[in-house]
């Protein structure tokens, strides 16, 4: 049973996962034999006659990527967490076998990015996967658009005039018949479910949104430079803001580590290193740290990787997981803390923040292409439902973020989902199928279901709620009854409510005291003295 939105990946469901940590930063997709003839760059070991500063330098300039005595070749510079990387697998290899039959010469190679990170900076990558050609002698390479990666384009715009005459170019033309690749385990619908149940699952998504956090801040940043461009400076500051104000006391450790980027943020976005030796100082004095601060020992910044029920066991595929986390957390906290600032933050702000974070720090293109191309053409009514201006009173309108969110990644995932049917040549998913995908479904929340499919908002609402928030922080209370509107009870409504009782019980102490002197007054005959004085 489905019984969480780690929203990132729908459509798998493993049972009985345990909370083990995945390390998946520094996997590898064409590092197994099935791949050949793709040649996956792997790490070499140090020779003993060299420096370790030159050792660096031979993995950071691998031969291949060199000019000098290199034919010609395509490189693929991806990342494992990336689906569309994984979608993108099965084509990459098949079309190096066939072209590889044909032209022996011509050598396909691929280079993680999430391992080789100072590599593909070099290289100027911004998105994944990147793949560029690289003629016979050439180390700058052009690029290839993904769409032309199949045996008919490349053999005319880089390959034909590089091979020999004699070559039977025909031969290798049709073979390039419609690939239907078999199903690679990695391909999976952003995999984010979780099987634990809600009151044991939080410590696990603050692990993974904090995991992806600062993997984010490692490797998503500083992608071709050093120093941020002014909008994107701008879009990480305001991001990193936002979380400051929204993550839960749970995460502690995370916000921390936000506030001393913030205090040097003008260095930082100037200097990639200032924000790694932070970094660094951080996760080095967390991991000194013998206790954990709290009773459900919430993972700190020193942990490394995602757990199994968020990774799946597939490379890296924690870090979109753990994103989503991130994400849904914040919205849910948006709504939490505005109850507290005398100034709320807008919804709108929110969600130009998300999608400013998306467009300059997502390096996967096509995913961030199609959430870019969602948000500006406000789908799921965001134009409306979302506003810059926020009041106090503003509850209802609150709740419309992380409710748009959710949308959007139910949305995400049955398109992923119709994707990978194409890919694999199926047919286009039923609408049962379509239900699988969406979270939560009726098992796991059967009051969120109304008797014509459509979903009950506010029961939607607290099943977040209950699920992105810790228990024992929430300034809200709700009483949910079916077919009846949730009622909310905020704690100002509260504290009102015990102001009121108090002025009460005052008012009537007061009255109390006034009569019983009435009363003895009249008891000892007092009054009728000073009656009698006046007569």
């Amino acid at each position: 049973m489905i019984s969480k939105a780690r929203f990132a990946a729908l459509s798998l469901f493993l049972t009985g996962l345990t909370s083990n940590t995945i390390s998946g930063s520094k996997e590898y997709l064409y590092a197994d034999k099935d791949a050949t003839p793709v040649i996956e760059f792997l790490k070499p070991d140090k020779i003993k006659s060299e420096s370790d500063v030159q050792y660096k330098l031979r993995i950071r300039h691998p031969n291949f990527l060199e000019g000098k005595g290199n034919g010609p070749r395509f490189v693929e510079f991806y990342a494992p967490w990336c689906p569309h990387c994984q979608h993108f697998k099965p084509t990459y290899i098949d079309v190096a076998r066939k072209i590889t039959d044909v032209a022996s010469n011509v050598k396909f190679y691929a280079v993680a990015c999430t391992t080789h990170y100072d590599i593909c900076k070099d290289r100027g990558v911004k998105g994944y996967p990147t793949i560029k050609y690289f003629s016979e002698g050439n180390s700058t390479g052009t690029l290839v658009v993904r769409s032309q990666v199949n045996v008919k384009d490349l053999m005319k715009n880089y390959i034909t005039a590089k091979i020999d005459s004699n070559t039977d170019t025909d031969k290798v033309m049709k073979k390039d018949s419609k690939i239907i690749p078999k199903p690679y385990h990695g391909s999976q619908i952003d995999k984010t479910v979780k099987t634990h149940a809600l009151t044991n699952a939080n410590a696990n998504i603050y692990h993974d949104a904090t995991s992806s956090f600062i993997y984010a801040l490692h490797n998503s940043i500083f992608m071709t430079s050093k120093t941020l461009s002014n909008s994107e400076a701008d879009a990480f500051e305001t991001w990193i803001r936002l979380l400051s104000k929204t993550l839960p006391y749970t995460m502690s450790d995370t916000k921390n580590t936000i506030l001393l980027l913030l205090d040097d943020i003008t260095g930082i976005v100037q200097n990639e290193n200032i924000m790694l030796d932070i970094l660094k100082e951080r996760i080095s004095s967390q991991r000194d740290k013998k206790t954990s601060n709290y009773e459900n020992d919430v993972p700190d910044i020193a942990s490394e990787g995602w757990t199994a029920a968020c990774a799946h066991s597939v490379p890296a595929s924690g870090y979109t997981c753990g994103l989503w986390e991130l994400f849904h957390i914040m919205t849910i906290g948006l709504v939490e803390e505005n109850y507290k600032l005398s100034k709320p933050i807008s919804t709108m702000h929110a969600a130009e923040s998300l999608n400013k974070y998306v467009e300059h720090f997502f390096a996967c293109e096509e995913c961030r292409t199609n959430f870019m191309d969602m948000y500006d053409s406000c789908s799921f009514d965001r134009c409306n439902r979302l506003n810059w201006n926020e009041t106090k009173h503003g509850d209802i309108h609150w709740k419309q973020l992380p409710l748009w969110l959710w949308e959007v990644h139910n949305d995400v995932n049955m398109r992923l989902m119709t994707e990978e049917k194409i890919r694999l040549g199926l047919p286009e998913p039923t609408f049962k199928e379509q239900q699988a995908v969406v979270w939560p479904s009726k098992n796991d929340c059967q009051v969120c279901w109304n008797d014509d499919g459509t979903w009950q908002e506010n029961e939607v609402y607290f099943y977040l709620y209950q699920h992105y928030w810790p228990t024992d922080a929430r300034t809200v209370a709700y009483v949910s009854q079916k077919n009846t509107d949730q009622i909310l009870i905020t704690s100002k409504n509260s504290l009102s409510r015990y102001l009121l009782l108090c002025i009460a019980m005052s008012l009537f102490a007061l009255w109390l005291t006034v009569r019983t002197r009435k009363w003895q007054k009249y008891l000892t005959g007092y009054h009728k003295k000073a009656d009698d004085c006046c007569v």
